[in-house]
């Protein structure tokens, strides 16, 4: 029990709840809390580190999209860094409630397209600011200013990936920035639309480029962040590493890809938007 009587377990599960019923990306956003259920298709985050699951889990998706070995484990990389980062980061900017779990306490669903499609975090580290019902909570990390609790997050966050990208760089041969830089693309992602489901865009931005800027230790391939001055404002972002997408057997750059020049990105952007408009 914690401060007023208020179950932390309970407290966490109903923040967890909330940030499920904000998803606007059809579950890409949203995790279960707790243990798996005990059905087939899951796999515990420990599992990735051994290179016979990664043959399992990549191969069909080579097959299916022409890709390389090195291609296919950076998108591995970039889904897990999604998914076992999202609810933390929109509980960051929403909530100021923080979470990252270990990877061993990471399961993942892989779906019939050798996809991940659902994520259960179980004990998550939690961080919050000083004030916080959950401050009370013996094993919080407590902070006194957001710029500590971003910078707490994304240390955490980058020590949990730390041996996924290890054992997919020994797997691949892929090079750790091109990893880091799937990595650190999703959570930069993530960050943005956490502005959308506050109603701030542009609020977004600033909470994106706060936790690469935040105190702890260097970003390995941090994006890059732009606004375009359209009704309503568009922010989006540039990788800091290509994903190497054009080289499959569907070749295209990503509207996020470092290698195209931004007047092709924003002609893009404004295209597509159109389109759904």
């Amino acid at each position: 029990m914690i401060r007023g009587a208020v179950d932390a377990t309970v407290e966490i599960a109903a923040t967890f709840d909330r940030l499920r019923a904000a998803d606007t990306w059809g579950g890409w956003l949203s995790a279960g809390l707790g243990a798996p259920p005990d059905a087939e298709g899951w796999i515990s985050g420990d599992r990735l580190l051994e290179h016979s699951v990664l043959d399992d889990l990549l191969k069909p998706v080579m097959a299916d999209h022409g890709a390389t070995k090195k291609i296919a484990a950076t998108w591995l990389v970039g889904e897990v860094a999604w998914r076992a980062g999202a609810a933390g980061l929109i509980g960051l900017v929403t909530e100021r409630r923080a979470f990252a779990t270990e990877l061993p306490r990471v399961a993942l669903r892989i779906g019939d397209e050798h996809r991940s499609e659902e994520v259960a975090l179980q004990d998550p580290e939690v961080g919050v600011l000083r004030g916080d019902v959950l401050d009370a909570l013996p094993e919080a990390a407590v902070f006194d200013s957001e710029d500590a609790l971003r910078g707490w997050t994304r240390t955490r966050l980058r020590a949990h990936l730390m041996p996924l990208i290890e054992a997919v760089f020994e797997y691949s041969r892929m090079s750790r920035r091109a990893l880091w830089g799937q990595a650190e693309d999703a959570w930069g992602g993530i960050l943005l639309e956490a502005g959308k489901i506050s109603g701030d865009a542009v609020e977004g931005r600033r909470e994106a480029e706060g936790f690469f800027d935040a105190p702890g230790p260097p970003s390995f391939c941090r994006p890059t962040f732009y606004m375009l001055p359209l009704d309503p404002p568009y922010i989006g972002q540039r990788r800091g590493s290509c994903c190497l997408a054009y080289k499959t057997s569907t070749p295209e750059y990503c509207v996020t890809c470092p290698l195209i020049k931004d007047t092709e990105r924003f002609e893009r952007i404004r295209a597509e938007l159109a389109d759904t408009t």
